[in-house]
């Protein structure tokens, strides 16, 4: 995909339509078709090049057509075009979506959503401005009206659901406003394990991995993984990340970690994106705001988790006692035996990570997921906090 094959493409559209009126966009379609099925075939680079000439066609078309409406042909249509915006809205987009969806898997909620949604954009007001210049040979006076009323409809839809989308997905319950889910990038048999206890919490994981191997054995175990590079380009439109806010990287490779940060945090709100502790320095350059995001208790590099687990130790739920324990952090907790991972109270999952990590506080009925072993401090983990508790003073 090049410049030739651009200027193939728009030849052959302005080929066709000069031959028979508006059969350009068949023959640009049939063309699409064909170098789809031209082997070697690379879709991804099939979507950059769509993409360009996307962004190229309508920035030049929405100039374009926006020049041909004349103010006055606006102000004639404006009180119509309102009326009309709200009829399509209220009445025509709502009972298309009931009708259509007779019969469908979709929850009401998610059928809400849909009738609210439906913005109106290029398409209308191309097909507007083309079918106007045919009603001018009929009807002079009232074929300036249509994309003048095209473009009220254009900016009306997108100006209201560009400004509702949002509350209207949390009011029907289909947006996560903190969503506690974790992508996990590398499916080895300890990121399985984590993945496996944070599952029976509650809390939605993703695993992701480039070899097979490690995805079959994770499906095989009943965890959501895909086979995904995550260092491609648009990987992550590839993947589903319903609930999911935060990235962990965990791969054995310590560059693929920091990269997988450097490329990734902006996805997530607020830079949700932690890494392992490199074995060794990493030569890539993270931004500022990401240095040292590195998980659990800041030094815990892959080699160091997979040796603990090779000798015996196991991923864990400890729980503290729901009485005394005021006022204990990770560290009172934390020793050569016991490495906490996460801290889970109600809803809420939070991750350790950092040098100041030992310092989280816990509170009494808090969950913690830690590397413990290779055996429990103390026989069974609650008995090892309410003893806990108690050299606190507590009753």
């Amino acid at each position: 995909y090049n410049p030739a094959t651009l200027a193939v493409v728009v030849g052959v559209y302005a080929a066709a339509s000069n031959l028979q009126p508006i059969s350009g966009l068949i023959a640009a379609c049939t063309l699409g078709i064909a170098l789809t099925n031209q082997p070697p075939f690379s879709d991804r680079r099939s979507f950059e090049l769509r993409e360009d000439v996307r962004v190229l066609l309508v920035s030049v078309l929405f100039i374009v057509l926006s020049a041909r409406i004349r103010l006055e042909d606006l102000q004639a249509a404006f009180v119509g075009g309102l009326l009309f915006l709200a009829l399509l809205v209220l009445v025509v987009r709502p009972l298309a979506v009931v009708l259509s969806g007779v019969g469908s898997d979709l929850t009401w909620p998610e059928k809400g959503f849909l009738a609210w949604m439906a913005p109106r954009g290029l398409i209308g007001l191309a097909l507007a401005s083309l079918f106007s210049l045919r009603l001018g040979e009929v009807l002079p006076q009232e074929a300036g009206l249509l994309p003048a009323l095209t473009v009220i409809i254009t900016l009306g839809t997108v100006f209201v659901y560009g400004l509702t989308a949002s509350p209207a997905a949390r009011a029907l319950g289909l947006a996560h406003l903190q969503p506690q889910g974790m992508l996990l990038v590398g499916a080895h048999a300890w990121a399985r394990a984590l993945a496996r206890v944070l599952r029976e919490l509650g809390v939605s994981v993703k695993l992701v991995d480039t070899n097979g191997a490690n995805i079959q054995a994770a499906r095989a175990s009943g965890l959501p993984a895909e086979q995904v590079n995550l260092l491609e380009e648009g990987a992550l439109d590839e993947i589903d990340l319903t609930g999911i806010g935060r990235m962990l990287a965990l791969t054995p490779n310590d560059e693929v970690n920091a990269q997988a940060v450097g490329e990734f945090s902006g996805h997530f709100e607020g830079a949700e994106a932690f890494q392992l502790a490199p074995r060794k320095s990493v030569g890539i350059e993270l931004p500022r705001r990401l240095h040292e995001r590195y998980l659990f208790d800041g030094s815990a590099t892959y080699t160091f988790v997979a040796d603990r687990l090779r000798r015996g130790a196991e991923i864990t739920t400890l729980r503290m006692p729901l009485s005394g324990g005021q006022g204990a952090t990770l560290a009172d907790i934390a020793d050569e035996r016991t490495l906490p991972l996460f801290v889970l109270r109600g809803s809420q999952c939070s991750i350790v990570w950092g040098k100041d990590a030992l310092a989280t506080a816990v509170a009494p009925g808090d969950h913690i997921v830690a590397l413990v072993g290779p055996a429990h401090p103390s026989g069974e983990p609650l008995e090892y906090y309410r003893r806990l508790s108690v050299g606190r003073g507590a009753s």
